[in-house]
């Protein structure tokens, strides 16, 4: 069946602390992320080329994401999610504060505690939310859509919040408040209750038949991922396309930067609402949002022949509407796939996240 009613399951009240846990924490991330590459490029006691800078920060946010695989493993067999996630926090909010002594050296290690914190919090929070959907699982989907939901909330928020306490050259302000806010997301932490997790199944010949299940998930979400890499680069060309056009090029600024989080904290809120109610087959979910994606992606072909500013500022905005609303379809409807044919133990060692 493709749409069914969902009966005698709820949300609990236990996954708040997550997604509070989760804004602060985003907003922190990227609030620092949005001025990272501009104070590392700027620093005068680092004596660094645009390029060389350039390096440093592909290489930060590169380590970032690679750390999550070990962090989760780490959290799920060694000292468990809810403690790495506090450890990770910590770890970060040192690193943020760290950044603002003047030398590179101090500068690359706290950007090192920063990829390592980062790699303990972010996959261990999903691990640990995840499995208070062990026995609801046709709420999966509607559970991780909060995650992505305070995801972007945060990420929308915490950039308007630091670069408010931007003092011209000066970024010690912006590193000051990103380590309140992560500050913030560790002390929420600590609120969280784990869910206790008996009767895991061990039956070999089910886990090498999930594990089939799981690849093929994993390169689902792979593909997509590259898809969106694709998407965002073409977007961006269209964006200096226009930059001859100062008023258009200020417009589709904008557009771009606030729509993207917009749109989807408002689908994400609103499919919250009717997938806490409706289960919806979620392979038909994710062909329909293949369909939005790709759909979105090929408008970016006809932007270059366009010249009339109301036109492009309407389909760079369908665009956008699109791909948001295929990320939003396709991201928890993975999630859950992965989630329901992998053992909660694995959770965190598992890679689900495609951002």
């Amino acid at each position: 069946m493709l749409f069914s009613r969902i009966t005698n399951q709820t949300h609990s009240t236990d996954i708040a602390p997550y997604i509070f846990s989760r804004i602060f924490e985003r907003a922190a991330y990227y609030g620092l992320i949005s001025v990272l590459f501009v104070s590392v490029a700027m620093n005068k006691n680092a004596s660094l080329s645009i390029q060389e800078a350039v390096n440093l920060y592909q290489t930060f946010i590169n380590s970032a994401f690679f750390m999550m695989l070990i962090g989760g493993v780490f959290g799920e067999f060694v000292i468990g999610n809810k403690k790495a996630m506090i450890l990770g926090g910590i770890l970060m909010s040192v690193g943020i504060f760290v950044l603002t002594t003047p030398t590179l050296t101090y500068y690359k290690f706290g950007l090192v505690l920063i990829a390592i914190g980062n790699g303990l919090y972010a996959p261990n929070l999903l691990a640990g939310f995840a499995k208070h959907y062990v026995k609801k699982e046709k709420l999966f989907d509607a559970g991780f859509l909060f995650l992505i939901f305070a995801l972007n909330f945060g990420g929308f928020i915490g950039p308007m919040i630091i670069n408010t306490y931007r003092n011209h050259q000066n970024f010690n302000n912006c590193f000051i408040v990103a380590g309140i806010l992560m500050i913030i997301s560790v002390i929420i932490s600590f609120f969280i209750k784990e869910p206790k997790i008996t009767n895991m199944r061990n039956d070999i010949k089910i886990l090498k038949f999930n594990t089939i299940y799981i690849m093929l998930f994993i390169i689902g979400a792979g593909v997509f991922w590259y898809i969106m890499q694709g998407y965002y680069m073409g977007i961006s060309k269209v964006h200096t396309n226009y930059e001859a056009n100062n008023l258009l090029y200020f417009k589709l600024e904008q557009l771009i930067n606030v729509f993207q989080s917009t749109f989807s904290i408002i689908l994400s809120i609103i499919l919250i609402a009717i997938f806490s109610f409706i289960y919806i087959n979620r392979f038909f979910k994710i062909v329909i949002g293949y369909i939005f994606s790709i759909t979105a992606f090929s408008l970016l072909f006809i932007f270059p022949d366009i010249i009339h500013e109301k036109t492009t500022i309407l389909l760079v905005g369908l665009s956008i509407f699109m791909v948001s609303l295929g990320e939003i379809l396709i991201t928890p409807s993975f999630y859950a796939l992965i989630s329901k044919h992998s053992k909660p133990r694995y959770y965190g060692s598992i890679p689900k996240s495609v951002y």
